[in-house]
């Protein structure tokens, strides 16, 4: 017998399946976990690319302040991601040490673009 078609069309199942079906399911976990982490306060944006605040959090819709007074309902499933606090000034994260280089906040006064003495 030759088992050659048959493989084949396995062998095309399983990689539609890796590309297609695997990705798609890993992004559906990943958005329920992000959603049942809503709480009030969090910044968000949609996935019309509106950026707001949550103000309250009810089993299938979010009401999500988007001018300060004007709040709106949206479905949980129009919120795209979570917007993770800004970190406070002076504060660098983990590992990072100052380094004094030109482009940490600091002026330079050297190269390119810098004033000259007449």
């Amino acid at each position: 017998m030759n088992y050659g078609p048959l493989l084949t069309l396995v062998l095309i199942g399983a990689v539609f399946y890796l590309l297609l079906i695997a990705p798609q399911r890993r992004r559906q976990r990943q958005l329920q976990a992000m959603t049942a982490k809503l709480e009030p306060g969090a910044q968000v944006m949609t996935t019309a690319g509106l950026y707001a605040t949550v103000r309250e959090v009810l089993d299938d819709e979010v009401h999500l302040e988007v001018a300060p007074g004007v709040v709106s309902r949206y479905a949980k499933g129009a919120i795209a991601r979570l917007i993770p606090p800004p970190e406070p000034p002076g504060e660098l994260p983990d590992g990072e040490e100052e380094s004094g280089q030109p482009g940490d906040g600091e002026a330079s006064t050297e190269g390119p673009g810098a004033p000259t003495e007449p």
